[in-house]
């Protein structure tokens, strides 16, 4: 083999750096889970925001794409941790959706909207 296929040596300072982005990125997944568990067994959401949730879903998905947009090399790993962290963003969006418009009651509820709820203004009608 050539030199110019064999990688390059990292120095260790960037191996450092990404062992500590791997960590912090494994234990954010991981951090995720107190909150999703909260918003599920409250049987009430209201605490929690949805503009934040969706708008931290649609940054961690953009920048999965943003950093996979490049033709014919394969997703880096910075993609899947963005993939990952918009994963538990939609879980968190979802939750809170069915706390707030279906009561947390019974299957996710997009054909009974309007029938065990008055939707989004349900907390207004019943004062919860």
């Amino acid at each position: 083999m050539s030199a110019a296929v064999l990688p390059a040596a990292q120095p260790a300072s960037r191996r450092l750096l990404a062992w500590a982005f791997a960590v912090s990125n494994g234990a954010r997944l991981l951090a995720y889970l107190p909150t999703l568990w909260a918003i599920y067994s409250s049987a009430e959401a209201t605490q929690h925001s949805l503009w934040t949730w969706g708008t931290w879903l649609a940054a961690n998905a953009t920048m999965a794409l943003w950093l996979c947009d490049r033709p014919g090399a394969r997703p880096p790993h910075a993609a899947l941790v963005s993939a990952g962290n918009a994963l538990m963003c939609l879980a968190a969006v979802v939750l809170i959706v069915w706390h707030r418009w279906c009561g947390g009651e019974g299957p996710p509820c997009p054909s009974t909207f309007g029938v065990r709820s008055a939707g989004p203004w349900r907390a207004a009608a019943t004062g919860r």
